[in-house]
């Protein structure tokens, strides 16, 4: 299998992502999730520190904006360039599977971080356990 066959795939994924406005679509819902960080009272804010709030939310985030990406690549569009190239089905779905997780990866990085952040700068506590969400996401 040619590695340049995935890394294409991948890079592939992550650009529609940003021609479909997915990518900016997770940043903008990320951007909301900090500002409501800032809205949560300090008494109630123990449910998001936990690391809970951010698994399952980030998890129903992730699951929406990713579930099709990897069905559109049967998109007529898509299908022309892919033809063009010899690729087995196998490395088209790995490929493609590759570059929805890394998409997810750098978005789930960066709500967590932020969210973290914002917890931290509303209510004073700053506990790392809070990045446990972040494996977890990415399982």
């Amino acid at each position: 299998m040619s590695l340049a066959v995935l890394r294409w795939l991948v890079a592939d994924t992550l650009r529609q992502s940003l021609w479909s406005g997915v990518f900016w679509l997770m940043l903008g819902v990320t951007a909301a999730g900090v500002l409501a960080c800032f809205a949560v009272p300090a008494s109630e804010a123990h449910f998001l520190i936990g690391g809970v709030g951010a698994n399952i939310i980030g998890l129903l985030l992730g699951l929406t904006f990713t579930a099709g990406v990897l069905p559109s690549f049967v998109d007529p569009n898509a299908a022309l360039i892919l033809l063009a190239k010899p690729v087995r089905r196998w490395q088209l779905l790995l490929g493609k599977f590759l570059g929805v997780m890394a998409l997810f990866a750098l978005h789930a990085a960066l709500f967590v971080l932020a969210t973290w952040l914002a917890l931290g700068a509303a209510t004073g506590r700053w506990p790392g356990a809070y990045f446990v969400a972040l494996p977890i996401l990415l399982m």
